[in-house]
Parts: structure tokens; sequence; C-alpha cells
């Protein structure tokens, strides 16, 4: 009685290691999904306005690297949904700063054409 008590208990026991097992690959597989977006938008970004993925970056306010910057953190809110600290983060920047350019960029959305048809574009080509 007290051998067939311990396998079922050993069955439990290893059937919730598995499962544990299963619940990382899963979190570690998102993780690396969510990673590889990012990084797929930032570099579209980048391309699109004939930037290098270390260009768009540097921590600088020329309007030629900051806005097309702020795209890009925009887009990573909108298409991952990431929070600001964590879209600060990945630019080495504040989180009130990621706030203030998915703000301005989506200002600007709703007034310019054009940039809603650039955004739009990189969009697409991000999530294909």
């Amino acid at each position: 009685a007290l051998g067939k008590k311990y396998k079922k208990e050993q069955e439990r026991s290893t059937s919730i290691t598995d499962k544990n097992y299963q619940e990382i690959d899963y979190i570690q597989a998102e993780e690396k999904r969510i990673e590889n977006l990012r990084d797929r938008i930032i570099n579209m970004v980048a391309k699109s306005y004939g930037l290098t993925d270390k260009e768009i970056m540097k921590k600088t306010r020329r309007a030629d690297i900051a806005v097309p910057r702020q795209i890009a953190m925009y887009l990573i809110r909108e298409i991952i949904g990431l929070s600001f600290p964590s879209i600060g983060g990945i630019f080495g920047l504040d989180h009130t700063t990621a706030m203030h350019g998915c703000k301005k960029i989506s200002s600007k959305l709703g007034k310019d054409q054009e940039l809603k048809k650039q955004v739009d574009r990189i969009r697409e080509l991000a999530t294909i």
C-alpha cells in the first residue's frame, strides 16, 4: 500500500514539474517573440528614415533621430503593448520620455496624413 501511495505521489510530482516546464517554455517563447517584434519595429522605422538601429537608439534631441525614435516607441506601445517604463528602458530613456513620445506621435497622426501613411506602412511591414 505504501508503494502505491509513493508511486501516485511521484506521478503527480512529475506531472506538475512537466507542466511547470511547459509554462516556462511558453513564457520564454513569448518573451523571444516580443523581443524579435520589438527589434523588427525599431529596424523598420530606422530603415524608413535612413537611419541605422544604433542611430535611432541614440540619446539625442535632433529631430531627424528623435521623431523616428518616437514613432518606434509609439508602434512598440500600439503593437506589443509594452509599458512606458519598458519602452523607456529599451531606448535608455525615462518612462516619461516614452510617454511624451507616444503622445506626441498619436497627436500628430490625427493631423498629418503623410505621417499616418508612413506609420501605417511601417506597422504593416513590421507585423508581417
